[in-house]
Protein backbone atom coordinates (compact mmCIF):
# COMPACT_ATOMS: atom_id res chain seq x y z
CA UNK A 1 0.00 0.00 0.00
CA UNK A 2 2.78 2.22 0.43
CA UNK A 3 4.48 1.82 -2.48
CA UNK A 4 1.58 2.30 -3.97
CA UNK A 5 0.68 5.84 -2.39
CA UNK A 6 4.11 6.93 -3.10
CA UNK A 7 3.77 5.95 -6.97
CA UNK A 8 0.39 7.61 -7.06
CA UNK A 9 2.17 11.08 -5.82
CA UNK A 10 5.40 10.68 -8.79
CA UNK A 11 2.74 9.91 -11.26
CA UNK A 12 0.58 13.10 -10.30
CA UNK A 13 3.83 15.47 -10.17
CA UNK A 14 5.31 13.80 -13.68
CA UNK A 15 1.12 14.36 -14.78
CA UNK A 16 1.50 18.17 -13.36
CA UNK A 17 4.75 19.06 -14.74
CA UNK A 18 4.34 18.00 -18.38
CA UNK A 19 0.47 20.41 -18.30
CA UNK A 20 2.91 23.00 -16.72
CA UNK A 21 5.42 22.64 -19.92
CA UNK A 22 2.86 22.19 -22.95
CA UNK A 23 0.60 25.52 -21.13
CA UNK A 24 3.70 27.42 -20.82
CA UNK A 25 4.19 27.19 -24.22
CA UNK A 26 0.72 27.79 -25.42
CA UNK A 27 0.98 31.35 -23.47
CA UNK A 28 4.42 32.50 -24.80
CA UNK A 29 3.46 31.35 -28.02
CA UNK A 30 0.49 33.41 -27.80
CA UNK A 31 2.54 35.94 -26.65
CA UNK A 32 5.23 36.89 -28.92
CA UNK A 33 2.16 36.11 -31.69
CA UNK A 34 3.02 32.90 -33.28
CA UNK A 35 -0.11 31.67 -32.63
CA UNK A 36 -3.27 33.80 -32.16
CA UNK A 37 -5.34 31.72 -29.36
CA UNK A 38 -9.00 33.42 -29.39
CA UNK A 39 -9.85 35.18 -26.22
CA UNK A 40 -11.80 32.95 -24.32
CA UNK A 41 -8.91 30.21 -24.78
CA UNK A 42 -5.87 32.47 -23.75
CA UNK A 43 -7.43 33.65 -20.97
CA UNK A 44 -8.09 30.77 -19.08
CA UNK A 45 -4.43 28.87 -20.19
CA UNK A 46 -2.87 32.42 -18.37
CA UNK A 47 -5.01 31.80 -14.98
CA UNK A 48 -4.50 27.94 -15.24
CA UNK A 49 -0.41 28.84 -15.68
CA UNK A 50 -0.46 30.66 -12.75
CA UNK A 51 -1.99 27.94 -10.64
CA UNK A 52 0.59 25.81 -12.11
CA UNK A 53 3.17 28.24 -10.61
CA UNK A 54 1.87 27.84 -7.07
CA UNK A 55 1.57 23.87 -7.52
CA UNK A 56 4.73 23.99 -7.98
CA UNK A 57 5.87 26.00 -5.68
CA UNK A 58 3.88 23.65 -2.89
CA UNK A 59 5.43 20.75 -4.77
CA UNK A 60 8.97 22.40 -3.67
CA UNK A 61 7.90 22.71 -0.62
CA UNK A 62 6.94 19.05 -0.07
CA UNK A 63 9.99 17.88 -2.01
CA UNK A 64 12.28 19.30 1.14
CA UNK A 65 10.25 17.17 3.16
CA UNK A 66 10.16 14.19 0.75
CA UNK A 67 13.41 14.48 -1.46
CA UNK A 68 13.97 11.13 -2.15
CA UNK A 69 10.75 10.25 -3.04
CA UNK A 70 11.08 8.24 -5.99
CA UNK A 71 14.04 5.80 -4.43
CA UNK A 72 11.69 5.58 -1.54
CA UNK A 73 8.71 4.50 -4.02
CA UNK A 74 11.09 1.70 -5.57
CA UNK A 75 12.42 0.11 -2.38
CA UNK A 76 9.01 -0.26 -1.23
CA UNK A 77 8.10 -1.88 -4.50
CA UNK A 78 10.63 -4.45 -4.00
CA UNK A 79 10.09 -4.28 -0.76
CA UNK A 80 6.51 -5.73 -1.57
CA UNK A 81 7.56 -8.90 -3.90
CA UNK A 82 9.63 -9.87 -0.96
CA UNK A 83 13.18 -9.16 -2.15
CA UNK A 84 15.33 -6.45 -2.86
CA UNK A 85 17.81 -6.40 -5.66
CA UNK A 86 21.43 -5.63 -5.72
CA UNK A 87 20.76 -2.15 -7.92
CA UNK A 88 18.13 -1.19 -5.69
CA UNK A 89 19.19 -2.10 -2.48
CA UNK A 90 22.40 -3.72 -2.05
CA UNK A 91 23.58 -5.66 1.02
CA UNK A 92 26.35 -3.84 2.77
CA UNK A 93 27.66 -6.45 4.88
CA UNK A 94 26.56 -10.18 5.57
CA UNK A 95 24.23 -10.97 8.31
CA UNK A 96 24.96 -11.21 11.71
CA UNK A 97 22.98 -14.18 13.23
CA UNK A 98 21.42 -12.22 16.44
CA UNK A 99 22.76 -14.30 18.89
CA UNK A 100 26.50 -13.38 18.26
CA UNK A 101 25.60 -9.52 18.72
CA UNK A 102 26.26 -7.76 21.61
CA UNK A 103 23.67 -5.85 22.52
CA UNK A 104 23.35 -3.00 25.42
CA UNK A 105 20.42 -0.56 26.22
CA UNK A 106 22.52 2.26 25.79
CA UNK A 107 23.17 1.14 21.95
CA UNK A 108 19.54 2.16 21.52
CA UNK A 109 20.31 6.07 19.87
CA UNK A 110 16.42 5.88 18.51
CA UNK A 111 15.57 6.96 21.94
CA UNK A 112 18.43 9.90 22.21
CA UNK A 113 17.34 11.21 19.05
CA UNK A 114 14.03 11.41 20.41
CA UNK A 115 12.62 9.11 17.37
CA UNK A 116 10.13 5.34 18.10
CA UNK A 117 11.56 3.02 15.83
CA UNK A 118 9.38 2.49 13.30
CA UNK A 119 8.57 -1.55 12.46
CA UNK A 120 7.62 -2.99 9.80
CA UNK A 121 6.49 -6.49 10.17
CA UNK A 122 6.52 -9.32 6.65
CA UNK A 123 5.66 -12.97 7.28
CA UNK A 124 5.71 -15.23 4.59
CA UNK A 125 2.50 -17.91 5.13
CA UNK A 126 -0.41 -17.94 7.34
CA UNK A 127 1.72 -20.10 9.81
CA UNK A 128 3.56 -17.27 10.87
CA UNK A 129 0.66 -14.78 10.88
CA UNK A 130 0.11 -15.38 14.94
CA UNK A 131 3.97 -14.69 15.39
CA UNK A 132 3.78 -11.39 13.20
CA UNK A 133 0.58 -10.06 15.23
CA UNK A 134 2.32 -10.40 18.50
CA UNK A 135 5.71 -8.94 17.55
CA UNK A 136 3.23 -6.16 16.14
CA UNK A 137 1.02 -6.28 19.74
CA UNK A 138 4.53 -5.80 21.82
CA UNK A 139 6.08 -3.34 19.66
CA UNK A 140 2.98 -1.06 19.94
CA UNK A 141 3.48 -1.80 23.69
CA UNK A 142 6.55 -0.93 23.48
CA UNK A 143 5.78 2.56 22.26
CA UNK A 144 7.14 1.47 18.99
CA UNK A 145 5.40 2.62 15.36
CA UNK A 146 4.29 -0.66 14.07
CA UNK A 147 1.30 -0.25 11.64
CA UNK A 148 0.57 -3.45 10.53
CA UNK A 149 1.31 -7.09 9.32
CA UNK A 150 2.11 -8.17 5.67
CA UNK A 151 1.88 -11.39 4.06
CA UNK A 152 4.73 -11.54 1.67
CA UNK A 153 4.27 -15.00 0.05
CA UNK A 154 7.40 -14.24 -2.27
CA UNK A 155 9.81 -14.23 0.82
CA UNK A 156 10.49 -18.01 0.69
CA UNK A 157 14.01 -18.15 2.71
CA UNK A 158 13.51 -20.55 6.20
CA UNK A 159 15.72 -17.81 8.13
CA UNK A 160 14.21 -15.06 10.02
CA UNK A 161 16.05 -11.46 9.24
CA UNK A 162 15.67 -8.23 11.24
CA UNK A 163 16.69 -5.58 8.54
CA UNK A 164 18.01 -2.30 8.99
CA UNK A 165 19.19 0.59 6.92
CA UNK A 166 21.60 2.68 8.43
CA UNK A 167 25.22 1.11 9.81
CA UNK A 168 25.45 3.67 13.11
CA UNK A 169 21.97 1.91 13.79
CA UNK A 170 23.03 -1.40 14.11
CA UNK A 171 22.73 -0.98 17.98
CA UNK A 172 19.45 -0.38 17.36
CA UNK A 173 18.59 -3.33 15.64
CA UNK A 174 20.51 -5.39 17.48
CA UNK A 175 18.69 -4.21 20.86
CA UNK A 176 15.09 -4.87 18.74
CA UNK A 177 16.09 -8.58 17.82
CA UNK A 178 17.21 -8.90 20.93
CA UNK A 179 14.28 -7.63 23.00
CA UNK A 180 12.08 -9.96 20.23
CA UNK A 181 14.10 -13.14 20.52
CA UNK A 182 13.39 -12.70 24.59
CA UNK A 183 9.94 -12.51 23.97
CA UNK A 184 10.11 -16.16 22.03
CA UNK A 185 9.01 -14.33 18.62
CA UNK A 186 12.20 -14.25 16.76
CA UNK A 187 14.66 -17.25 16.43
CA UNK A 188 18.20 -16.99 18.19
CA UNK A 189 20.02 -18.14 15.07
CA UNK A 190 17.88 -15.11 12.94
CA UNK A 191 19.80 -12.64 11.09
CA UNK A 192 20.79 -8.65 11.37
CA UNK A 193 20.90 -7.19 7.95
CA UNK A 194 22.22 -3.75 6.67
CA UNK A 195 20.48 -3.00 3.74
CA UNK A 196 20.95 -0.32 1.31
CA UNK A 197 17.88 2.31 1.21
CA UNK A 198 16.68 5.69 1.64
CA UNK A 199 14.34 5.45 3.79
CA UNK A 200 13.47 7.95 7.37
CA UNK A 201 16.14 7.25 10.38
CA UNK A 202 15.18 4.58 12.81
CA UNK A 203 13.72 1.95 10.66
CA UNK A 204 13.89 -1.34 10.68
CA UNK A 205 11.98 -4.57 9.10
CA UNK A 206 11.65 -7.97 10.56
CA UNK A 207 11.07 -10.53 7.76
CA UNK A 208 9.90 -13.67 9.26
CA UNK A 209 11.45 -17.16 8.07
CA UNK A 210 9.48 -19.82 7.07
CA UNK A 211 10.95 -22.23 9.84
CA UNK A 212 9.12 -19.81 12.44
CA UNK A 213 5.31 -21.42 13.27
Amino acid sequence: MEAVQLWFMVGISATLFVAFVIVTILVLMDLVGWVNLPAEVAKPLRSTLVLQFAVIAVGAVASLLAPNLIQQALYHTARDVGSVSAADAPTEEAPVPVATSSTSSSSIGCARNDLKPLLYIQFPGEAQRSVAEAIQADASAAGWLAPGVEQVTAYTRPETQLRYFRAEEVGDAQGIAASLVAAGHMPANAELVLVKADVRQCQFEVWLGTQVS
